[in-house]
């Protein structure tokens, strides 16, 4: 503001100056013609010059990165075993919203869905990730530091009327807190293809992908859904289009980040994840007057009302061929007629026939199994031929093992052949995959856990950076 008066002193002198020149020029023209002309052109680029260096002296400084102030948003995973919060920093750097991968998380048991008889003591049961909440999230920046809870398979099985009341026991809880919440997106029950969608993102951004063409496919196995997601096509800046042909419906999820646009091929396995799969096979097993269960060790028998679904239901019998038998006839039995170009192993789904050739990372309970069983799994078949060590043994001889091998308790012993089977089946029976695929099994990049979360939270900042331009 300051430069302005200077610049009509200058400006004023300056035409003062001209208005003699052109006298004396009047005079001397035929003499001095292009000697005069160069003088007033140099005169007048000087005084520009001046104008650009005052101009310049005053210009707002630029805020460094470092300087600008961090954003919270916290997500909640409601899983079917509990939930969990997740507390995320974040801010928007020349248009590009960066997310902090580290972050802290709590998680709090049990899960939503065992409140389907009693909804209303669902919200009380999140109390405590509202402390923690608090533990994180300063005092002045929690109105506007949103929450979304997230709820995945757990709730997505129990009858719409149930699940709604558990979510709006939850909604109140959020309500009357002092954190930012939407009551008609804050608590939601998200579909498959969202949580593979937002897997993948958390996958492909910490390795750091996102801008290039050799993407991960990324396989999930949950407890009671699996997910499988993979890159169909993408549309740079400036590109209205994707390229690419379009994805049936029920098959897609769309992500829009820095400018460019991502269609994913995400599909969700409901009923497939490791738990769910189990129990399959334990009502499977009662279906078909079976006496025993072949995928439980020998001498082992579960105990009535048990509430772990790999105890089973029948006393073990240890057999390892009868129990890959019992997984095929029981979760991948002959399909319908595929009705897509190409289908998945798993009743008929769509599946991109190119998708078993892609590069994949695999986590959640692949990562848990290889553990348990000690190995570092390079190929799918690797799982199938650890299986006779667990599946063949008896159960005293598996207590006095070294099994399970990442020091978890005895008890999780009888999950440990259906695992190193069912696994395997899925990949090669289920999505193609051929036995000696490489594969990437990992639950975290660097220092940072491989979850979902990463992912929702990259797009929900990436939305609220949008909104708020």
């Amino acid at each position: 503001m300051k430069t302005l008066p200077l610049r009509r002193a200058l400006s004023n002198n300056c035409a003062n100056k001209l208005e003699a020149k052109i006298e004396e020029m009047g005079e001397k023209r035929k003499v001095l013609r292009g000697k005069q002309w160069g003088s007033l052109i140099a005169g007048v680029l000087v005084i520009g010059f001046v104008g650009i260096i005052l101009t310049k002296s005053h210009a707002p400084k630029l805020v460094k990165d470092e300087e600008i102030p961090m954003k919270y948003l916290t997500i909640i995973d409601a899983g079917s075993s509990g939930c969990r919060a997740h507390v995320f920093k974040y801010k928007t750097v020349q248009g590009q919203v960066q997310v902090e991968a580290e972050h802290p998380n709590l998680k709090v048991r049990p899960g939503l869905s065992s409140f389907a008889n009693d909804p209303q003591k669902a919200g009380d049961s999140i109390k405590g990730l509202l402390d923690f909440m608090r533990e994180h999230i300063p005092v002045a920046e929690r109105s506007s530091a949103p929450v979304y809870l997230k709820a995945t398979a757990g709730l997505r099985m129990l009858p719409i009327q149930k699940s709604s009341a558990i979510l709006d026991s939850v909604k109140k809880i959020f309500r009357e807190s002092e954190f930012a919440f939407d009551d008609d997106h804050g608590a939601i029950i998200i579909q498959g293809t969202d949580e593979g969608g937002f897997g993948w993102l958390s996958v492909n951004f910490l390795f750091k992908k996102l801008k290039k063409q050799d993407t991960l496919t990324v396989v999930e196995m949950g407890g009671a859904s699996a997910q499988v997601t993979s890159l169909h096509a993408v549309a740079p800046k400036k590109k209205k289009n994707l390229r690419g042909s379009k994805l049936p419906d029920g098959y897609e999820f769309n992500l829009k980040l820095d400018g460019n646009s991502y269609s994913l091929y995400a599909k969700s396995y409901l009923g497939y994840g490791l738990e769910q799969a189990r129990e399959k096979v334990s009502t499977y097993l009662l279906e078909s007057k079976a006496q025993t269960d072949p995928c439980l060790p020998k001498g082992f028998s579960p105990k009535k009302n048990s509430d772990n679904v790999y105890d089973g239901v029948l006393p073990g019998s240890g057999d390892v061929n009868k129990c890959q038998k019992i997984i095929l006839d029981a979760l991948f039995p002959p399909s319908s007629a595929c009705t897509f170009d190409f289908c998945s192993g798993i009743q008929a789904a769509f599946q991109p026939k190119s998708l078993p050739e892609k590069p994949v990372l695999a986590f959640e309970n692949f990562f848990y199994t290889q553990q348990m069983l000690g190995l570092d799994v390079k190929v799918p078949n690797d799982f199938a031929q650890a299986a006779p060590l667990v599946c063949d043994a008896t159960w005293a001889e598996l207590e006095a093992s070294d099994f399970p091998k990442d020091g978890s308790q005895k008890s999780d012993l009888t999950k440990i052949c259906f695992s190193a089977l069912y696994l395997p089946t899925f990949l090669t029976k289920g999505l193609g995959f051929p036995s000696d695929k490489p594969l990437r099994i990992q639950q975290s990049v660097g220092n940072f856990g491989i979850d979902w979360s990463l992912g929702a939270a990259i797009r929900e900042a990436n939305l609220l950076a949008h909104h708020h331009q």
